[in-house]
């Protein structure tokens, strides 16, 4: 099985850095893929790294970065799974990501994702968390291969908004990921233990030096 890795960065490159640490201890032959709308270098060694796009913003430049790192990954190289995350998502719990990992290279599913059932599922719209996200990759490049770079998003997804008045980018993502075999994770507020995807975000909780669970 040949593990592919991308990753999307703004300006957290020490995080990156512990990030790709732990996932070179659980996967030494994964190609790493990192795309950015902020730093114009990273300094990593055996690291493939592009800049993308100037910041759009705290959600559309992640979003892009999002699907820019993964475009860069399958347009570069060949592999049987992706692990795409936040450059300040990492994994604590390696046998957890293994076991969904084995679910997709069954072919089982095609993606795993956690599926918001809060406030943001918005009449009816799926909401796929975009921190961590497992794919197929002959999937995820069938998807992401043609789409162009995203500059704003129809009023329907924006009705509701996410956090610090951002536009809902988790449902356009749910959109392009339809027709996929989804694996849904579901994820409600401070409910961490029972949606573990087997990563953790090492800022997501302010003012307390907490960790949250993805």
């Amino acid at each position: 099985m040949k593990i592919i890795i991308s990753h999307n960065i703004y300006n957290t490159v020490e995080p990156l850095k512990h990030t790709i640490e732990i996932e070179k201890s659980i996967f030494p032959k994964a190609e790493i893929y990192v795309s950015s709308n902020g730093v114009k270098n990273i300094d990593i060694k055996n690291v493939n790294f592009r800049f993308h796009i100037k910041n759009l913003g705290w959600a559309l430049g992640a979003f892009n970065t999002m699907i820019d790192s993964i475009k860069f990954a399958t347009e570069s190289t060949e592999g049987d799974i992706l692990l795409f995350s936040h450059d300040d998502v990492e994994i604590c719990n390696s046998n957890k990501v293994l076991y969904l990992i084995n679910k997709i290279y069954s072919g089982e599913y095609d993606v795993v994702v956690r599926s918001h059932e809060g406030d943001y599922y918005m009449e009816g719209h799926p909401y796929y968390m975009i921190e961590s996200v497992l794919f197929n990759f002959k999937k995820a490049k069938e998807i992401f291969k043609s789409i162009p770079i995203i500059f704003n998003l129809p009023i329907s997804y924006t009705k509701r908004t996410g956090p610090n008045g951002t536009p809902c980018l988790e449902m356009k993502f749910a959109e392009l990921i339809k027709d996929l075999k989804i694996l849904e994770l579901p994820f409600k507020e401070n409910v961490r233990e029972e949606t573990d995807m087997g990563f953790i975000n090492i800022w997501s909780v302010p003012g307390n030096g907490g960790k949250e669970r993805y």
